[in-house]
């Protein structure tokens, strides 16, 4: 009889952290914390694994200072906590700017006997990375490898990431090394970190290098790598050869995403070359690839600034007829830029304004501005004024 209790109670506890790691999968926090608490109505045996989903889930949903109260309610009930926990609320605190907080609870943390591992020290890397205070990520990384704490690849990308972003590519290159020195292979995240930080500063020779160094190491350029390359040759309005990129990518296996067809429509609208920056639209569509409200406006942007409005007027209404959910960014392109700007209607300008109030999106600064201009221009007898 005793035995059958244990296996009912475990198959019990499986089944409900089954359900609440379901219900965190599909984002259901309010499901997820209804059933949590029914658990602890009923003094229901939790164990750490149970707490781990409901504390990831807060995390998730940026609720952090709910995964703290129930860490806390942890420690007074005695359910030992681990790094796993520790990390996750680390992590969720850095997400919300709560740096000091973070400290804090590591500081406790250890205070707990509950000794950070890679995980905790690449939270950390990462968030003083993100506020500029590399020097102290530098300091936290020597850290880890006196303490025999061996740094993941990912460890290393966040500081490759931060100096190839800050154009300081000897030291973004000087860490890769250190890397082959501790056994650490980079991957093709590593590597498009440098690239982009190689195309901002426009060293077109070194990178021509590096990808002869990809090569060696084995690894296959990605979707993010092109995508990196051609968004560099289009600010460079160098068009022709970022569309070369794009031709190349294809023949080498690798799938174009939204954000290869949106670089390179920008770089064809930004020249004018309206019928080109189409067909890469097109092009994305047969495809297979849906276009989102992004490719609309870039397309719809280019149209007003060639004075093509009724091609604008057409993909605007062809973006609503598919349900794409409009945001400010589209509606003052097509209003500021094309119909007050090109056209110079304030009929026109007035409904559409009407129509961007009624679906709930407020005009910008900039679409303000220029309506009152378009009506103090069309003088006195303007009907809209």
């Amino acid at each position: 009889m005793l035995v059958l209790l244990i296996w009912v109670l475990l198959l019990n506890d499986i089944t409900f952290n089954t359900l609440l790691k379901g219900l965190s999968r599909k984002g259901d926090v309010k499901q997820l914390m209804d059933l949590f608490n029914k658990m602890l109505d009923n003094h229901y045996p939790l164990d750490v694994v149970t707490i781990g989903v409901v504390i990831d889930a807060l995390c998730k949903t940026n609720d952090t200072n709910a995964a703290l109260k129930l860490m806390t309610w942890m420690e007074k009930s005695n359910i030992g906590l681990n790094v796993t926990l520790y990390n996750t609320i680390i992590d969720g605190l850095f997400k919300k700017d709560r740096m000091n907080e973070a400290f804090n609870l590591i500081e406790r943390m250890v205070t707990k006997n509950v000794q950070p591992d890679v995980v905790t020290y690449n939270s950390f890397i990462h968030g003083l990375c993100r506020f500029g205070r590399h020097e102290e990520a530098m300091i936290l990384f020597k850290n880890m490898l006196s303490q025999n704490i061996k740094p993941n690849v990912k460890t290393f990308n966040i500081l490759v990431d931060f100096f190839s972003k800050q154009g300081r590519m000897k030291e973004a290159f000087q860490i890769v090394e250190v890397m082959s020195q501790t056994d650490v292979k980079p991957n093709v995240v590593s590597f498009n970190s440098l690239i982009h930080g190689l195309c901002v500063l426009g060293q077109w020779n070194e990178l021509t290098k590096l990808f002869g160094e990809i090569a060696s190491h084995g690894i296959s350029p990605n979707v993010t790598t092109y995508n990196v390359l051609i968004d560099y040759k289009c600010k460079e309005g160098k068009i022709d050869e970022a569309h070369l990129i794009f031709e190349i990518m294809k023949e080498k296996g690798v799938e174009p995403d939204g954000i290869t067809y949106n670089s390179l429509m920008d770089g064809y609208c930004s020249q004018g070359r309206m019928e080109e920056a189409k067909r890469v639209f097109d092009s994305m569509v047969v495809r297979g690839h849906e276009p989102d409200i992004v490719n609309y406006t870039t397309l719809i942007n280019g149209y007003c600034n060639a004075r093509k409005m009724d091609d604008a007027v057409r993909l605007f209404k062809e973006m609503r007829s598919k349900g794409l959910t409009l945001d400010t960014t589209t509606y003052n392109t097509l209003l500021v830029q094309g119909i007050l700007v090109k056209k110079d209607d304030s009929h026109e300008a007035m409904q559409f304004l009407k129509t961007m109030i009624k679906k709930g999106i407020s005009p910008n600064s900039k679409t303000a501005s220029m309506l009152v201009n378009l009506f103090v221009k069309a003088g006195p007898n303007c009907k809209e004024i």
